[in-house]
């Protein structure tokens, strides 16, 4: 690092001689998107010495790595398993990615980004979404970040630049005071940004949680995410239908879909408005992409060739309706899986935690699964889990 001003950055770039050789690279900035609770990440649009453009991020693991071309970083697998091993050590990551912008993209989205600047309403939410937008390089305009709706189309085209893992540590004594606020029968909980082996850690330093306490409860998307096998023999109704569904969205069966989808309404509990209209959103696609397949555009006999191309096009947009109705449908019905699996786990820790022990209980949720775990049909009985558990940590939320 050389210099910074307002505007531009000067550092040194190391050409493997002396230390303090290298040749100067000047960065001027063009955009900051901050960091927000809903995208946990943050990043810069500059252009180096070179005159290129490029999109800089950083952020958690679970904000940046999903948006990686995993096509062209062979070592993705590599870093996430150095980055849970960082976070087993305790240690606070930062994930650092980025990509090159083209000038019709970054113009045509820096004219939004001005446009929206000058909003007396709206404002922040209309420059979070363009933030959004760019840096999970949506397929679709006006779409939720993909970390929020499964159903958001997006192509991932960061390239992974690095990791860092910082020792963050308590200040002196806090697990000596967070001990007697227990023995005075104080119920702690810890809400944190971290992931949750370093929260864990963390709960283990400051003295919330003890070795007594485990095994630990334990709700992560992770887990739940992972179908290991002979999932099935303790999976409810729903659950197993849900799966079928997906099944069935991923290999394009719309018929049997709609029949399972139409059935399953009145199975899923607070959730029936958002499955009536993904329902609809399906047949509507299948019967515009069916009506599309046999439209007859009638012609001259001298451009048979042109009403040729124009059924294949009314084909092709009929298809393409379809099959995003279908991913969307995919997506959505994922979401819904993992709620269920949730809640089938809750309602098991709601038999386990009456049975008292010695230790007493302790919870670790992420914040996906809290999430879920406050869906007005699940709330009552995790809050029930939690009051009988002495501890309660909460990671990858914002306190």
């Amino acid at each position: 690092f050389c210099r910074r001003s307002l505007r531009e950055l000067v550092i040194r770039v190391s050409n493997g001689g002396v230390l303090g050789d290298g040749i100067q690279e000047r960065y001027t900035l063009l955009n900051t998107n901050a960091f927000d609770n809903d995208r946990k990440r943050s990043s810069v649009v500059v252009r180096d010495s070179f005159d290129i453009i490029r999109l800089l991020v950083k952020g958690a693991d679970t904000s940046v790595m999903p948006f990686i071309d995993r096509n062209s970083c062979s070592y993705v697998a590599e870093t996430q398993a150095q980055v849970n091993i960082f976070g087993d050590q305790g240690l606070r990551t930062l994930v650092f990615a980025g990509r090159v912008l083209s000038v019709e993209e970054y113009t045509e989205w820096n004219e939004e980004v001005q446009a929206a600047s000058l909003l007396s309403e709206g404002r922040e939410d209309t420059l979070r979404q363009l933030a959004v937008r760019i840096e999970e390089n949506h397929t679709e305009s006006n779409c939720p970040s993909a970390l929020i709706d499964g159903s958001t189309p997006f192509v991932g085209k960061l390239m992974l630049h690095g990791v860092t893992a910082l020792e963050d540590k308590l200040q002196q004594n806090v697990g000596h005071c967070i001990s007697q606020l227990s023995k005075a029968m104080i119920k702690i909980w810890i809400l944190t940004g971290d992931k949750l082996e370093t929260a864990i850690n963390i709960g283990f330093a400051t003295a919330v949680i003890t070795s007594e306490m485990e095994p630990l409860l334990r709700i992560c998307q992770e887990d739940f995410s992972q179908m290991e096998e002979g999932w099935q023999k303790n999976a409810s109704a729903l659950e197993l239908r849900l799966f079928g569904m997906i099944q069935l969205a991923s290999q394009m069966e719309v018929d049997r879909l709609v029949v399972q989808l139409g059935k399953t309404l009145n199975s899923l509990r607070g959730e029936e408005e958002l499955f009536r209209s993904l329902l609809e959103n399906v047949k509507d696609a299948w019967e515009h992409s069916e009506a599309s397949a046999s439209t007859s555009v009638h012609l001259h006999a001298s451009v048979l060739k042109k009403r040729t191309r124009v059924k294949a096009a009314k084909g092709d947009l009929g298809k393409n309706r379809l099959k995003s109705a279908l991913q969307s449908a995919e997506m959505k019905l994922k979401d819904a899986l993992l709620r269920a699996r949730i809640r089938s786990s809750i309602l098991r820790m709601s038999e386990q935690t009456r049975i008292r022990r010695v230790g007493g209980y302790a919870l670790v949720i992420d914040g996906t699964c809290l999430r879920a775990a406050l869906h007005p049909e699940n709330k009552l009985i995790f809050l029930a889990v939690a009051i009988r558990c002495k501890a309660v940590i909460c990671c990858r939320v914002t306190p």
